[in-house]
């Protein structure tokens, strides 16, 4: 817990929050300074958070919080979910001193997710109001726009990461320019060395076919194993269809048409109550609410004691109906009895249906989004929405592995390189210094002249010798057309 304190400590000392805390100020807040210092790390991580927490309500500084933590993906060391929400209501440090620290660690990558969040969150529209074309219409926009944004951040991303800079490119298109000269000129004095054989043109125009036609060959055979692994997804799909209509008709093995019949049924009984019952009073209690809310707005202002007035006509409401209930009660037949108790068990009845048809409401809305969940987990899980089965997995994990162990062995490779290049430039560096000092007593004749100057270009051929093998490496696939050509015009040139 100490180390926790005192990396908070510091964190918070330094830019941008400059708290000036030490170990022991810092330890002895609790409550609401405790919450107004994580509400300021909150104000850091979105622009928005940032407000002084006397000013609102505890719930509402609390729904905050909680909202701004769940975007974040924050998740609690204890799994007592209503503890720890009581912890961060009252400001305990148990609480929050471990969500600081987890803040304060991940601070950069918490003000993009914050930052995102506002973008790609999407509002939940639900599934009746999407009956509606123009409603429809609009999600679809909105849907859409998610995905232009996601595109554009991503290609955002890729060209600010990237590391080339514009002196870079036009050092490399420098040394393009210079090869592709260098090329033009061997392939001039190869031409004039053909231009002497009989048919030099039509063994060019072959030369040229054939090199066209071994193009086209290797096009046709990617062509062929991109097709067959169309042939594999569509083969797979093809089983699962299969699996799935198995499953299926299993699952209708048993029943029979009055089943169905009797289902439907009792499916049209509840969608009839929905639209016919629940819907038309949900509608009204809206409308009844949007009625009373305009009219509340296009009223003045109500001071104190119009408000006070108002609190005591309803206690005197209240107080007339509940004489009322109870006379009515007093005077009651008992031939009325029974009448009462089946109009309680009619309430009971028609509340337990109104409770039934709310559940019912919320599971279809959690069955929808369940199964829009499971479309984008096979999505990602697989082209085309296939799941991945675990011996692809398994073959993927594998070839992973070997591509990991190949790339540590060629990291380490150019560690070890990069190491030698480090102690060879020492080493030139010293004994050029050694040199220097001995150069005023050496011979000033022109042969040693000459032999210093010959050991100095062998000196630098050598340290650029890797240079220059990683530059024929590099140029060596963008020259393979011109090498082929001239393959064919040596050959034309044997056979004359």
């Amino acid at each position: 817990m100490n180390d926790t304190v005192k990396f908070i400590v510091e964190k918070l000392n330094k830019e941008p929050f400059r708290k000036n805390l030490n170990f022991i100020s810092f330890d002895n807040l609790q409550g609401v300074n405790l919450l107004q210092l994580l509400n300021d790390i909150f104000g850091e991580i979105d622009p928005k958070q940032k407000c002084d927490i006397r000013d609102e309500g505890p719930d509402q500084t609390a729904i905050r919080m909680f909202n701004l933590l769940k975007v974040l993906k924050y998740k609690p060391s204890d799994e007592n979910v209503p503890q720890f929400r009581q912890g961060l209501v009252t400001g305990d440090k148990v609480v929050v001193h471990p969500i600081m620290k987890w803040c304060l660690e991940r601070l950069q990558e918490l003000k993009k997710r914050a930052y995102l969040a506002r973008f790609l969150v999407k509002l939940e529209v639900p599934p009746e109001f999407l009956s509606d074309p123009m409603v429809l219409e609009l999600n679809q926009q909105y849907e859409s726009l998610i995905g232009q944004f996601i595109e554009t951040h991503k290609n955002y991303d890729n060209l600010t990461s990237s590391q080339h800079t514009t002196a870079d490119l036009k050092h490399e298109i420098e040394q393009m320019e210079d090869e592709k000269e260098q090329i033009l000129k061997r392939l001039d004095r190869v031409k004039n060395r053909v231009s002497g054989v009989n048919n030099s043109s039509s063994m060019l125009e072959l030369s040229h076919s054939y090199r066209l036609e071994v193009e086209r060959e290797e096009k046709i055979n990617q062509q062929k194993a991109e097709l067959k692994s169309d042939i594999n997804q569509l083969d797979l799909k093809i089983d699962r269809l299969e699996k799935a209509l198995k499953e299926q008709q299993a699952s209708y093995h048993d029943l029979n048409a009055e089943t169905i019949v009797q289902k439907m049924e009792e499916e049209n009984r509840v969608n009839a109550y929905f639209v016919n019952e629940k819907f038309p009073k949900e509608i009204e209690a809206y409308r009844k609410k949007l009625k009373d809310c305009e009219e509340i707005g296009s009223k003045p202002a109500l001071t104190q004691a119009e408000i006070n007035d108002i609190r005591k006509k309803i206690d005197n409401v209240n107080r007339e109906v509940a004489q009322l209930i109870e006379k009515r009660d007093k005077n009651r037949d008992l031939s009325d009895e029974k009448l009462i108790m089946f109009r309680q068990q009619a309430i009971i009845i028609s509340r337990k249906k109104e409770q039934m048809a709310e559940n019912l409401k919320d599971l279809r809305l959690e069955q929808t989004n369940l199964e829009k969940q499971l479309k984008e987990k096979r999505k990602n899980m697989g082209e085309d929405g296939e799941m991945i089965k675990p011996e692809d997995f398994k073959r993927f994990v594998i070839k992973l592995r070997s591509k990991g162990n190949n790339y540590k062995s060629k990291r380490q490779e150019i560690a070890e390189l990069q190491a030698e290049f480090v102690t060879l430039k020492r080493t030139e560096e010293i004994i050029r210094k050694k040199f220097d000092s001995v150069k005023d007593h050496l011979p000033t004749d022109e042969r040693f002249d000459d032999e210093s100057k010959n050991l100095r270009e062998r000196t630098d051929e050598l340290m650029s010798k890797k240079e220059i093998a990683s530059k024929i490496s590099q140029k060596k696939s963008e020259l393979a057309p011109i090498l082929k050509d001239l393959k064919a015009l040596r050959e034309a040139i044997d056979v004359f």
